[in-house]
């Protein structure tokens, strides 16, 4: 449960309860995609991800950046996956994702490079079908989104300051009234 409300390195941020993290596991139990593991005081799971899927060491490594970071890029693929697998250069990084599109059914899909970016992104294919339109947008409004929050978080502060100018005239006031 920790794990997965950590905050950094995350998307999308999550706040899961231990029931909901609970059910997640056992239907994954079904899928054989983990294993309850007994013996120790707080019970713990074991991933057969690699087993299930048929994936080598390096696609699992992929795998599980992009399932965490969401879309990325070939370089960023390769700085991020440098611990979990030893990718030699981003030609065999690129090779391992060709080899995941080309999988029946595919991990993983080439985004393509959206307006203002400049390489190609990739994303997995665990939870079904991606529409890069919708990635793209995403990217975008995410983008553009510190500007429109300052702009809206400037608007706030100065609905406050006049809110307490009027509070503090509305003080000043009642201070006449009783001197």
């Amino acid at each position: 449960t920790l794990a997965c409300n950590q905050k950094n390195n995350r998307d999308p941020l999550m706040q899961l309860t231990p029931g909901e993290v609970g059910h997640a596991l056992r239907s994954m139990e079904v899928r054989k995609l983990v294993r309850s593991v007994h013996g120790a005081r707080a019970q713990r799971w074991e991933h057969r991800f690699a087993e299930a899927l048929s994936v080598t060491a390096k696609q699992q490594a992929l795998l599980g950046v992009l399932i965490l970071r969401g879309p990325q890029t070939a370089p960023e693929l390769f700085t991020r996956t440098g611990r979990l697998a030893g990718f030699d250069d981003l030609e065999d990084l690129r090779y391992s994702l060709d080899r995941m599109i080309q999988q029946d059914p595919p991990y993983a899909v080439n985004l393509g490079r959206a307006a203002g970016q400049r390489e190609e992104r990739y994303m997995h294919l665990l939870c079904g079908p991606v529409a890069a339109e919708a990635h793209a947008r995403a990217a975008a409004s995410a983008q553009a989104s510190p500007a429109g929050g300052r702009a809206a978080l400037e608007t706030r502060i100065e609905d406050l300051e006049a809110q307490v100018q009027s509070l503090r005239e509305e003080l000043d006031a009642l201070r006449g009234r009783t001197d």
